[in-house]
């Protein structure tokens, strides 16, 4: 007799197509399309995470390759009992049909790992439900974060974590705790051995899970693998900068954006986000790509450390150059939204500099302040701008600025 048209046959199984976690799913309660998605979300897709904690976790993916997938998603999956007990997306298939989309198969299979605490699958898996939800009581993040996920998180909220080379199991534990849990307000008691071992919270399963596989914290110390930074890595990075601008500026003749282009190839999928949103994007992680490239383990000579310097002052004099006496207004052509931005629907200057975004660095200067000693001859230039700096950036951009500043200066021996 022919299978269900809802399930697929063991040789049909996506357990040849997926890895990880995701690979020991009862594949037999996923739909044709459920199946689908996952083998094509976990297989195909990479996305930078983000997480946000609160009662519940709130996990923004943002695609690594925008050609593929135009914006940002958000899955948010709670404890039991929660508004998010079962994974939700804000992605458009899960909004239509209430069924996993692949973002959800996707973030179970490389952030969050679902043991089976009761019921006792031939693999050791949980089943899905047919709307693609994990049954109840497995929903717990708290306790299923895999070593993998947590390290995703933590290298896009560029969390360092403090010590030696070699480092002793428990100060490591303790440093990733005190990351999760936020700037210490409570009694040190709450970091001791004999209170983690036993704590059922987020912090105690980490403690032990520090304890009983050290490994763990050994790949979560690797850093991600990057480009050394050489004279041509940054030669890279610096025509995708000016590329990056000649696209938003589109060749007009006053050398002005033209606020209601749009370009196939950032948005090829018709979403309409104005530009303004993919230029900065793609400005804060150049920058973000040279800061990793110095912060590496391999010293960075003095000649490629100006190079640095002078390609951060390239970005941010063209950024004050273009948009510092523009108003807001004009780059919000009529009639299109932008998604999740609306406190900061800015020109570039707006959003990068006058406007504080939490989460974000300072545009620019925080990643100049590693290589304070590098930007000598680039002081004068910066003192030109701090007048207009005081006047129309934020206040945490205007503290930072006046700190690079004052590092320079520290660096070449002057004092005021």
């Amino acid at each position: 007799m022919a299978s269900p048209p809802s399930r697929r046959p063991r040789q049909g199984s996506p357990i040849k197509y997926l890895e990880g976690r995701a690979a020991r799913y009862n594949s037999e309660n996923l739909t044709r399309e459920q199946w689908r998605w996952a083998r094509t979300g976990i297989a195909e897709s990479d996305y930078y995470v983000n997480c946000e904690e609160g009662d519940h976790l709130t996990f923004n993916l943002v695609p690594h390759d925008t050609r593929v997938e135009l914006s940002k998603v958000k899955v948010s999956i709670g404890s039991e009992g929660s508004r998010f007990e079962y994974p939700t997306c804000t992605c458009i298939d899960f909004r239509e049909t209430n069924q996993a989309c692949h973002h959800i198969f996707w973030l179970l299979d490389n952030v969050l790992t679902y043991h089976d605490l009761g019921l006792r699958t031939e693999d050791g898996s949980i089943p899905l439900r047919r709307d693609g939800h994990c049954f109840r009581s497995y929903t717990e993040p708290y306790r299923h974060i895999k070593s993998v996920g947590l390290a995703r998180i933590a290298d896009s909220k560029g969390w360092s974590f403090s010590g030696p080379n070699q480092w002793s199991i428990n100060a490591q534990a303790q440093d990733i705790i005190r990351h999760f849990d936020h700037p210490l307000t409570t009694s040190s008691s709450l970091y001791s051995d004999e209170y983690l071992s036993s704590s059922p919270a987020l912090s105690g399963a980490i403690y032990r899970l520090a304890i009983a596989k050290p490994q763990f914290l050994a790949d979560l110390r690797q850093e991600a693998s990057v480009d050394n930074c050489t004279k041509s890595y940054l030669k890279d990075l610096e025509r995708r900068a000016d590329n990056a601008f000649k696209r938003w500026i589109n060749y007009t003749k006053r050398g002005h954006p033209r606020l209601d282009y749009r370009d196939d190839d950032t948005h090829s999928s018709g979403g309409r986000a104005p530009n303004v949103v993919w230029i900065a994007g793609e400005l804060r992680e150049i920058v973000y790509q040279i800061e990793v490239a110095l912060y590496q383990r391999v010293p960075v000579s003095a000649d490629n450390q100006r190079r640095a310097f002078k390609l951060l002052m390239q970005m941010f004099e063209e950024v004050m150059n273009m948009d510092v006496n523009t108003t807001d207004y004009r780059y919000r052509p009529g009639g299109i939204p932008v998604y999740e931005e609306s406190e900061m629907e800015g020109n570039l200057y707006t959003r990068l500099i006058r406007h504080y975004s939490r989460g974000n660095k300072n545009f620019a200067i925080s990643a100049m302040r590693r290589i304070a000693g590098a930007g000598i001859n680039s002081l004068e230039k910066l003192e030109g701008y701090r007048q207009t700096i005081y006047e129309t950036a934020s206040r945490e951009y205007a503290e930072e600025f006046d700190a690079l500043c004052r590092e320079i200066q520290e660096a070449a021996g002057y004092r005021r």
